[in-house]
């Protein structure tokens, strides 16, 4: 399954270094076409009191290592959350005890995520069989 033009990715997932669940991460269904997210499922989507939280890996807004930023979108009461976002919104893959790992925090609650992509790279080439 190709998600990007730019990469060949054929899976992406999170896994989150607490817990150890693996999370596969989604193109958003029926957009026509390609994306620049990757999102978690809807039902892995993370409910915090009153808050609703919305994690996507964005590649057209990547960092200067060339890695995704980590987007969150939270929503309190069905309407959008607007407090503090530059404390939230983007989360850059940063090295933390020698792992490069995206380390989300909002309000108490904290998550550290490790992302992992499995690519797969196409070479087309032309050979020509001489009998010796």
């Amino acid at each position: 399954m190709k998600y990007f033009n730019e990469s060949d990715i054929v899976e992406a997932k999170i896994i989150n270094l607490d817990t150890h669940e693996e999370i596969t991460l989604l193109d958003k269904p029926n957009r026509g076409r390609s994306s620049k997210n990757l999102f978690l499922p809807e039902e892995k989507e993370i409910e915090f009191g009153e808050f609703r939280i919305r994690l996507r890996f964005d590649w057209g807004d990547l960092d200067k290592n060339g890695d995704p930023t980590l987007d969150v979108d939270i929503t309190k009461r069905e309407e959008k959350y607007k407090t503090d976002t530059n404390k939230w919104h983007n989360t850059y893959r940063q090295q933390e005890n020698g792992l490069l790992v995206y380390h989300f925090k909002f309000e108490q609650l904290e998550f550290i995520f490790k992302l992992q992509l499995t690519k797969d790279k196409i070479i087309t080439g032309k050979a020509r069989i001489i009998k010796p």
